[in-house]
């Protein structure tokens, strides 16, 4: 379970019109691209927070080198997880439907349980997902 408490929070500009904030606990660290101007859902547009297919492929890699070094399978992953193996898949693979090749986009939750599982520093997160940007804004 969790904890509550929180050590740091912190917010970094994001070049589309969100900021990035990271709630880093004691071990624990959680991302949430919080978005400034949000797109209503039947408006056919991508939000923001919406992944690319580059961006995916690059957490996705991440995800699958990280369970690599730690020697446990997918299907661990996941259920510790509390996912099923084929959604864990298709976020290794950076993808959300096989068939159509979109990009996966995995709800936070998701993701911050099976980044808090492989133990992945936030630092690799972040570049996975903003390979360009510097972490100049981060407090330490």
């Amino acid at each position: 379970m969790p904890r509550r408490f929180c050590a740091r929070i912190h917010c970094i500009p994001h070049p589309v019109p969100s900021t990035l904030c990271i709630i880093e606990d004691i071990g624990v660290c959680q991302v949430y691209l919080v978005d400034r101007n949000p797109v209503r859902p039947d408006s056919g547009s991508m939000t923001s927070d919406s992944l690319d297919r580059q961006t995916a492929q690059r957490l996705g890699s991440l995800l699958q080198s990280h369970r690599a070094d730690l020697g446990i399978t997918q299907e661990k992953v996941a259920l510790a997880a509390g996912i099923s193996r084929q959604h864990y898949q298709q976020m290794e693979y950076g993808y959300s439907d096989r068939a159509t090749r979109n990009p996966s986009n995995p709800k936070l939750r998701s993701l911050m349980s099976v980044v808090a599982i492989l133990e992945i520093p936030r630092e690799e997160v972040l570049k996975a997902l903003w390979p360009d940007e510097k972490d100049d804004g981060v407090d330490e």
